[in-house]
C-alpha cells in the first residue's frame, strides 16, 4: 500500500528550511503535503493519522489565508528572511479544495471531519 512518509517527510524538511513557524505563503505547501499524507492514509484506513494529517492540513491552511490577506509572503526564518527577492507565485485554493479532499476519504473518516466544529466553515 502507498506510504504517507513520502508527504510527511517533505513537510519535515521544508519546515526545517524555513525555520520554526512564520512559514508565510509557504503555509500553502505545507498544507498540500499534510492533505496528500491525509489521503494516503485515508486510503490505508489509518483513521488516526489521515485526522492528524488534515488537522495539520487546516491548521496551514488557516494560516495561508492569514498570510495572504496581510500580505506576508516572507518566511520569517533567517534563511528567508535575507533573500532579497521572494517568488511571488504561489497556489492559493479555496475551502472547497478541502471539502473535495474530504469527499475522496471514507465515510468514516470523512463523516468525522464533518461532524467536527473546528472544520464548520469548509462545509457551510
Amino acid at each position: 500500500s502507498p506510504d504517507p512518509e513520502i508527504f510527511l517527510s517533505l513537510t519535515s524538511l521544508l519546515k526545517s528550511m524555513l525555520g520554526g513557524g512564520g512559514y508565510g505563503m509557504f503555509d500553502g505547501d505545507l498544507c498540500l503535503l499534510y492533505l496528500g499524507a491525509a489521503f494516503v492514509c485515508a486510503r490505508n484506513g489509518d483513521k488516526t493519522r489521515a485526522l492528524e494529517c488534515f488537522d495539520n492540513a487546516y491548521d496551514h491552511h488557516l494560516a495561508f489565508e492569514d498570510s495572504w490577506k496581510n500580505k506576508e509572503g516572507r518566511p520569517t526564518s533567517a534563511l528567508f528572511g535575507a533573500a532579497e527577492q521572494m517568488p511571488r507565485l504561489f497556489i492559493r485554493f479555496s475551502d472547497d479544495r478541502l471539502k473535495y479532499a474530504v469527499s475522496t476519504y471514507p465515510e468514516d473518516i470523512g463523516g468525522t471531519i464533518r461532524a467536527d466544529p473546528k472544520y464548520a466553515p469548509i462545509f457551510d
